[in-house]
Parts: C-alpha cells; structure tokens; sequence
C-alpha cells in the first residue's frame, strides 16, 4: 500500500517507486517501464494546467488498466509515469512496454516509453538507469515508439 499517493492521479508517488524498486533488487523476474507523455499546451496558462491535468488522469487511468495484476504503477514526475512490472522472461518486458505505450497513447498526443529488461543480479535501481538513459537519449524522431 502506497504511503503517499499522487493527489492529481491518485498512483504511488515517487518515493514509493524506490521502495518499490528496492524490494526488486537482485530479482531476475522484475523490469522497470518509464512512461514520457507530452500532456499539451494551450495558449492561456490556466488552460493549459487542467487540459494538462485532465490528460495526466486520463493517462494514469489507462496506464493502470493496461496493467496486469501484481504491477505497480507510478507518478514520478509531472509528466512522467513509472511501471514495476513481473515478467519470466525479457520479451514479456518488450510486450508490457508496447502495451503501456498503446494505453497512454489513449491519453495524450506525444508518447515515449522505455523498459529495462531484468538483467542477473541486476539492482533496481541499475535497471532505473537503464530505462532512463533509453528514455532520455537525446529525443529522437521516434519518439512516438518503445525503446
């Protein structure tokens, strides 16, 4: 149970992705999705916050349908959503990625996701790095895509 939720999405927050991430350590059944979504400008500021906001739930919501039962979602920044996601092997990893990627798609015009597949005696936080250097490589054309 979450010992903060988000107050705009209601997902654990941050602090509770690392917890998260630390009880993962060392476990080769876990993979880390890292969820970019661009929630749109509007010219007037004010407007541009509750569509913003209203996108962000709409993107937590499908984000969480898309789930299977035993992964945790995260919002971890504005605008950015963090999946712990139990996978048998790499591949399922890639999947759950393209499915996440396809919820928020739902959601929000500008999409990038990346996923670090468990790696032996990988540390979560290892794996968070791994998905972050993906996400961030300097935004390329693809951005739409899963990396």
């Amino acid at each position: 149970m979450p010992a903060m939720l988000d107050p705009l999405t209601g997902l654990g927050d941050h602090a509770d992705f690392h917890e998260a991430l630390a009880n993962a350590d060392g476990r080769a059944d876990v993979a880390v999705v890292l969820v970019s979504v661009d929630a749109g400008h509007a010219s007037d500021r004010r407007r541009a916050f509750q569509a913003s906001d209203r996108a962000l739930r709409a993107v937590a919501a499908a984000l969480s349908a898309a789930l299977r039962s035993g992964d945790e979602l995260f919002r971890v920044g504005r605008d950015r959503f963090a999946a712990v996601v139990a996978v048998a092997e790499p591949g399922e990893a890639h999947e759950a990625a393209r499915r996440l990627r396809a919820a928020a798609a739902s959601g929000a015009p500008g999409v990038s996701v990346s996923v670090a597949a468990p790696e032996p005696g990988d540390s979560g936080t290892a794996a968070l790095a791994r998905a972050a250097l993906a996400l961030g490589a300097p935004r390329r054309p693809r951005r739409e895509g899963v990396s």
